[in-house]
């Protein structure tokens, strides 16, 4: 929802991504040079990729909160409410392997 909520709020950027709305919106700046190892196996994951993802889902309610006030403030949080509760139908048609139902 988060990738949503900025192609909506940010719409002077093409960058998306985790790291960019926490250093835009939060001002940290991600390490991700643990994003590309081995998390095949996720009982013995390093301390580098154990901090890499407590650091992912550290900063998500405050990206949140500054999305929704950034949505509300351009009177897009009602389009982007409904853009929200379109995810299930597309988890469900991925689930069920359709492709390009909606292409036109």
């Amino acid at each position: 929802m988060h990738k949503i909520a900025s192609k909506l709020a940010r719409t002077y950027t093409p960058n998306h991504g985790l790291k960019h709305l926490v250093q835009e919106l939060a001002g940290v700046e991600l390490d991700k040079s643990a994003q590309s190892s081995d998390w095949g196996n996720a009982m013995n994951l390093s301390p580098s990729q154990l901090r890499y993802a407590a650091n992912d889902v550290r900063y998500l309610l405050a990206v949140r909160d500054k999305l929704t006030e950034i949505l509300q403030r351009e009177d897009r949080w009602d389009l982007a409410k409904i853009c929200f509760s379109c995810i299930p139908v597309f988890v469900t048609l991925d689930l069920q392997q359709y492709k390009d139902v909606f292409e036109h």
